[in-house]
């Protein structure tokens, strides 16, 4: 059976994401990690896809399943977990509960792909500096493997300023050119969203997109 993230569909440029890594390798089981994963909005995609996830959340109900405050109230989250199992994923998905800048591994287990989506802006994280983190998730990369990172800027007073809050140029000094290839760092204007699980209202988002693949 299918099922669901509480967060809706993946945005088409996570497909094409994952097409391009694909081409670019010849195994056809590859090893992703999803850097902040919830209830597996990007997890299930890639495992469907055959590929081999690690996924990491320090939000134990994502993961684990309980309560969360929805749009019209409380509602019941079934976690990452069940849904695997559901689907008879679980053996191609490692669940880890915890920090992903925190979290240790070693290089003999680095990934074709890595993707993390708003998670570095998380208000939680503003207890790592800025390249502390990004050279934390730059490490989950193998050589020649892919990093993509979905981030928001302020749209709020009160986020303006804030060091895991950087701006488009920022991002892309955190990417040494002889080590990093940048394919593109773009902004697009803010996106209206319906209100959703853990933000019950209405609201904006400003999203920016790093795509970078490592050379070494």
């Amino acid at each position: 059976m299918r099922t669901a993230s509480l967060w809706g569909k993946p945005p088409t440029r996570y497909y094409s994401f994952l097409r391009h890594v694909e081409r670019s390798f010849t195994a056809t089981r590859l090893r992703v990690a999803i850097l902040g994963c919830s209830d597996g909005k990007f997890v299930l995609p890639a495992a469907r896809r055959g590929h081999s996830v690690f996924a990491i959340d320090v939000d134990e109900t994502a993961l684990f399943g309980g309560k969360k405050t929805g749009p019209t109230g409380e509602v019941q989250m079934i976690g990452l977990v069940e849904r695997l199992l559901l689907e008879g994923m679980s053996d191609l998905v490692n669940v880890v509960h915890g920090d992903f800048v925190e979290h240790t591994h070693t290089p003999s287990k680095r990934f074709h792909a890595v993707f993390t989506s708003g998670a570095i802006q998380y208000s939680r994280n503003m207890k790592h500096t800025m390249r502390d983190m990004i050279e934390r998730v730059k490490a989950y990369v193998m050589k020649g493997g892919y990093l993509y990172a979905d981030y928001m800027l302020p749209m709020e007073h009160k986020y303006i300023g804030r060091d895991n809050y950087p701006d488009k140029e920022r991002w892309a000094s955190f990417f040494e050119p002889e080590r990093w290839d940048v394919i593109y760092n773009r902004v697009l204007p803010p996106l209206f969203e319906k209100a959703h699980v853990d933000l019950p209202v209405d609201h904006y988002h400003h999203w920016g997109h790093l795509f970078a693949r490592r050379l070494r």
